[in-house]
């Protein structure tokens, strides 16, 4: 799962088998699987054969879609698009997703930080206590300037520059006086290193901080406007009439959607922008991205004056795009945090989830079908089960809720009744357990009631 639901993308990937070859399906859904085992392979995961199954499946909904239809050059666009409310409305266009990759690459901080939670945990040290604040060259940024950087080593140093036999200190120090709090700072002028770590028993959670190093300083020197020179090249070669189009996808590219104003920085929407008034070859540009907060899908349309003025029909069909858009689960950056984690190829579940009602005779508890499938199956223990689900206090909460499934057993309940909700625009559904009593079977023998 990424940015849909696994259960979602399988009804699109069915539905589109509607205009694609068995070919052309097989190819996409090859890619989908890859990303579910890029990580373990060191490889980086990548959204964009996911963007292609959505985007083909909402235009479908409004019109007619060719797939890699030829024009008898040789490239093969992504995207034939015919109105249905207009037949001479129509548009050619490719699609394509931008991440943070390129970034990551010359300032990787999500390495180092994983080295560092590696070392803390052979050295049976709670992760949780650890913290990592990189710093940067922010003084020097301004628009058309340098790039931002972080002031850390290449991954081919940390050992030497950064988990040393001073860091070795550092955590027998720790490890000697839990209790305590301590920091290591490795600062390195000459070699541009200025990190520090800091270890606290009292924090909650592991952190990270640094300055945002993923701007666009340079408003035609940067990874989007190259992308867009790319695809450009590749639509013309592909075509010689008609309107074309570039369809940008937010691949896990951090400041996609900002809106900020930056004197530092330009934002993707400057760059689109600038890349129409400097290619007017190209009639229009639409951006895809889910907002983070809300999951609300965010579609933005950026076109010549021209191409409004004779294509109206085509304007409002896509107006509508965001109406036939399916359900998402997760923005791209979470989503392509989700690739990298421990189960790809498991979706996002209600893992953890609980709901209860009490009543004289009859109580009813809710939990994850995929966490009970998970507990019969023995992939986890009844004790990560119970605290979880709060049964049990664990290292992340002292406070429970009390196991249910107990409570109503000392009542002498037993289930009645079982019963699943499903949800299948999601990963997982709801179990529900209706539990009565008192129940003979384990319960003291009563009386019957009077009447």
């Amino acid at each position: 799962m990424a940015i849909c639901s696994r259960r979602t993308l399988q009804r699109l990937i069915n539905e589109n088998a509607k205009f694609l070859t068995r070919k052309q399906l097989r190819t996409l859904v090859d890619k989908l699987n890859r990303n579910d085992v890029a990580a373990s392979k060191g490889q980086k995961p990548n959204l964009a054969a996911e963007w292609e199954i959505i985007l083909l499946n909402v235009f479908s909904k409004l019109g007619t879609v060719e797939y890699e239809r030829t024009f008898g050059g040789g490239r093969y666009p992504d995207l034939h698009f015919l109105a249905l409310n207009d037949p001479n409305q129509f548009f050619t266009a490719d699609i394509t997703a931008i991440s943070d990759n390129g970034y990551k690459g010359l300032n990787p901080f999500d390495a180092l930080f994983d080295e560092l939670m590696k070392r803390v945990g052979d050295r049976s040290l709670r992760q949780h206590s650890f913290s990592l604040q990189v710093e940067g060259n922010y003084e020097e940024l301004y628009r058309e300037g340098p790039r931002a950087k972080l002031k850390l080593p290449s991954p081919s140093r940390f050992k030497d520059a950064v988990f040393n036999q001073d860091f070795d200190a550092f955590l027998e120090n720790i490890a000697r006086s839990p209790n305590g709090e301590a920091n290591y700072r490795v600062l390195k002028p000459d070699e541009n290193i200025d990190l520090t770590i800091e270890y606290d028993p009292k924090q909650p959670f592991a952190s990270g901080a640094h300055i945002s190093y993923k701007k666009i300083s340079k408003l035609t020197d940067n990874i989007v406007y190259s992308r867009l020179q790319e695809k450009r090249t590749q639509l013309l070669e592909a075509i010689s009439e008609g309107p074309i189009a570039i369809i940008l996808c937010d691949g896990g590219f951090e400041i996609f959607n900002s809106t900020m104003r930056d004197f530092a920085a330009y934002s993707v929407s400057d760059v689109i922008k600038q890349f129409l008034l400097d290619h007017c070859d190209v009639d229009f540009i639409l951006t895809f991205s889910v907002e983070q907060t809300s999951k609300r899908v965010l579609i933005q349309r950026c076109g010549t004056n021209s191409f409004y003025q004779k294509n109206s029909g085509l304007v409002q069909c896509l107006d509508k795009l965001v109406e036939v858009f399916p359900e998402v689960e997760m923005d791209p950056v979470n989503a392509i945090n989700h690739l990298n984690g421990a189960n790809p190829r498991c979706g996002r579940s209600y893992w953890g989830g609980l709901k209860m009602s009490a009543g004289n005779k009859v109580n009813s508890v809710t939990i994850s079908a995929r966490a009970l499938i998970e507990l019969l199956a023995g992939k986890v223990s009844q004790k990560d089960f119970f605290e979880r689900h709060g049964f049990i206090p664990s290292e992340m909460s002292q406070s429970v809720t009390g196991n249910p499934f107990e409570g109503s057993f000392r009542d002498g309940r037993l289930i009645d009744e079982i019963s699943i909700n499903k949800t299948p625009a999601k990963d997982d559904d709801w179990i529900v357990f209706t539990l009565r009593g008192p129940d003979p079977a384990i319960s003291p023998f009563v009386l019957p009631d009077k009447d």
